[in-house]
This record gives structure tokens, sequence and C-alpha cells, in this order.
């Protein structure tokens, strides 16, 4: 694992950074720390994870905006949550 910009980011299996470019051809991308996720970015891979706070009210609100976002540009969309104890899918669009 890297940090983006080093002279090996195309070897990277995976590549930490905050831009749109590519590097190392990734095919997930994993969305934290209320980072937003467009659209285009969403259809240009194979898995995207948006990955938030579910006990942190305003990232809550801040991943049903992207939510609500994403699926009206027609991106399909599981949500998933742990707060029984184990992964289980609660909407689907």
């Amino acid at each position: 694992m890297d940090w983006w910009g080093g002279a090996h980011d195309a070897a990277q299996p995976v590549l930490l950074t905050t831009g749109t470019d590519l590097p190392n051809g990734a095919v997930c991308l994993m969305s934290v720390g209320g980072a937003e996720v467009s659209a285009p970015e969403v259809m240009a891979m194979e898995r995207v994870c948006v990955l938030f706070d579910g006990n942190d009210a305003a990232a809550v609100q801040a991943a049903r905006i992207q939510w609500k976002t994403l699926t009206d540009a027609g991106c399909p969309a599981q949500y998933w949550s742990e707060e029984s104890g184990r992964w289980e899918k609660k909407a689907e669009k």
C-alpha cells in the first residue's frame, strides 16, 4: 500500500488518493471520511463502497444525500448495515 504520487503508483494493489486518476488500473473505489463520489466515477468502476459511521448523524445524512444523488443519476446501489452485529442488506435500488 502506498500514497498517490509516487514512482510506483501503477504497481500498487491499494493506492490511497484524493485524485480521480487510476494509475494502478483500480476497479474498486472505497470512499471514506465523507468523500463524495460522482455518478461518472461509479459507472467507471466495477464496485464502489461508500463507508460511513452509522452512529454519526451528520455522516448518515451525508450518505443519504449521496445515495439519492447517485441513484437519481441511474447508479445501482445497495445499502448494507451491521447494526445487528452482522452485515445485512437494508435497501437496493
